[in-house]
């Protein structure tokens, strides 16, 4: 349940969730998460203050928290997790365009709105590749910079999103999220069983990907600055370069590795990719 210690508001339970619709809140007046009308269980959160359709990690018996923004929000709790996700229902949403393709993204001019659906494939730092529609063929990046306010990427959730359509290494991409909602939160390594097979150095070197797609390849793992890079024996005019990992890699350097990722672009003779493994 939650409480502003005036009245508890039951939370219905599904699933591993507790769940919680239409509830009008106050910006700036105090609630709390416990359980069965007892504080023996309660979680807060640590920064307080809650922005609209955010998702935030929970304390046990930490402070007072509070929403921004008045409103009406659909909440989530995940308990054992610790994470609450804030759905503001009652905002207006900007003009979007809804896309069931990549093709479909592809083809709009940068910086128009878009409604995109789909399923989590590959968490990095920086964000996420997702899928559109269908299962291989509409993967597409989308990019959250060093913020994760709206969400933290888990491998398997279905989202939705109402962000930006840019272009960015040659490939569309999707930015400036200004609406998220997590449509189901279960975890799931789906597995790959198409790639593009860059094992082979020519392969690796002639090879011209035009699309976010899985590929493999292997070679000795180096850092430059604050890059990861694989370079393949016997290339000298391409490099592969590990995006922002979650991973801490300083095990692997020096050694030879194999690599697999989505591809997500060009740059010079860099081939970017979010690590899968």
């Amino acid at each position: 349940e939650m409480t502003n210690w005036t009245e508890d508001i039951a939370m219905v339970p599904y699933e591993q969730y507790y769940v919680v619709e239409g509830l009008n809140l106050e910006a700036g007046r105090s609630f709390k998460f416990r359980a069965n009308g007892s504080w023996d269980v309660n979680f807060g959160y640590v920064n307080g203050a809650i922005e609209p359709d955010s998702i935030v990690e929970l304390t046990s018996n930490g402070p007072d928290m509070y929403v921004t923004q008045s409103g009406t929000y659909d909440i989530i709790l995940d308990p054992a997790k610790a994470l609450a996700q804030f759905v503001r229902t009652d905002t207006e949403l900007p003009e979007y365009v809804e896309c069931s393709s990549y093709e479909e993204v592809a083809a709009l001019p940068d910086n128009t709105t878009v409604l995109v659906k789909g399923t989590v494939f590959a968490p990095y730092q920086r964000g996420f590749v997702m899928n559109i529609g269908d299962y291989w063929n509409n993967c597409i990046l989308v990019y959250q910079g060093t913020q994760h306010d709206y969400y933290m990427p888990v491998m398997g959730n279905q989202v939705a999103m109402i962000a930006q359509k840019v272009t960015y290494n040659g490939l569309p991409e999707i930015t400036n999220i200004q609406y998220f909602q997590i449509i189901d939160a279960k975890e799931y390594d789906y597995g790959y069983n198409r790639y593009y097979d860059l094992y082979d150095p020519e392969v690796f070197r002639n090879s011209k990907i035009e699309r976010y797609e899985y590929v493999k390849f292997a070679g000795k793992f180096e850092k430059s600055g604050n890059y990861y890079n694989v370079i393949v024996d016997g290339v000298e005019d391409r490099i592969g370069s590990i995006e922002f990992p979650l991973q801490d890699l300083t095990e692997y350097l020096g050694q030879k590795v194999s690599v697999e990722g989505w591809f997500i672009g060009y740059t010079g003779q860099y081939m970017k990719i979010v690590l899968k493994s």
